[in-house]
């Protein structure tokens, strides 16, 4: 008849052991298993808490403080970004990802050629809202020389970006683009500056570019102005020939005083 074996219980001491033994070895497999999957990265900077643009962007490409922009946006953070990137320039929209946990690229817009700016320049962007109802528009500021820049707009469609269009004073369609500060040409120098305002106080507000030009004439030399009014119609912006007179006309009454 065989003989049982009496089974000694666990002390205290030894079962404390076993727990740690068991314990350290399930740390070390997850540690392996951690180590061993590919790193997630979220491209946010750690001490910011912002997205590190120039991880995001292609190497190489210029972008400053002034040309990163916060979208309003009651879901999750969006930024429009301006950059230069050799002798293109343009705008990317990116936003935080919550699926990956992430920040992303999710559209990418460049300029029309020719109208680029400087590349050593990247262009500035600035936010601004049109009015009741009515979108956040970007403003795309790219320096075009030392003393003048091109103005573009955009807008964020969902995870796209889009050209505002306009119609000029001859009724043509097309890219809206404003060239301010100081001008010069065949026909002499000037300035030209670039505002959102409420003209009709109608609660939304329009793109006004004032533009002044200095006439020589027999009589000696003064300054003229003149102002061009564009509503926002239709998503784009629309020449306005009645104010754009209006404003005009109110201009002219107070000229400034003419050198001799």
């Amino acid at each position: 008849m065989a003989k049982r074996t009496a089974k000694t219980p666990l002390t205290k001491p030894q079962l404390l052991l076993l727990l740690l033994s068991l314990s350290f070895s399930l740390f070390l497999i997850t540690l392996f298993v951690r180590t061993s999957l590919p790193r997630h990265e979220s491209f946010v900077g750690p001490m910011t808490g912002l997205p590190l643009f120039e991880r995001l962007l292609p190497a190489g490409t210029l972008t400053s403080e002034a040309s990163i922009s916060l979208l309003p946006d009651v879901e999750r953070p969006a930024y429009a970004v301006g950059y230069s990137l050799g002798s293109q320039s343009g705008v990317a929209l990116v936003v935080w990802d919550q699926a990956r946990r992430r920040y992303a690229v999710v559209s990418n817009r460049l300029f029309a050629s020719g109208v680029s700016g400087s590349s050593a320049q990247p262009p500035k962007l600035t936010v601004e809202s049109l009015g009741r109802e009515k979108p956040w528009i970007i403003i795309v500021r790219s320096p075009i020389s030392d003393s003048s820049e091109g103005l573009f707009f955009a807008l964020r469609q969902g995870n796209d970006l889009k050209f505002v269009t306009m119609t000029d004073s001859s009724g043509a369609e097309r890219p809206a683009f404003f060239v301010t500060g100081q001008l010069s040409g065949a026909a002499g120098s000037g300035t030209a500056a670039f505002e959102l305002q409420d003209i009709n106080n109608d609660g939304l507000s329009e793109a006004v570019i004032t533009s002044r030009s200095l006439n020589v004439g027999d009589s000696g030399s003064g300054w003229s102005t003149s102002v061009d009014v564009y509503r926002w119609r239709d998503g784009g912006f629309a020449y306005d020939r009645e104010l754009s007179r209006i404003l005009t006309s109110a201009s002219d009454m107070f000229p400034e005083p003419a050198k001799r």
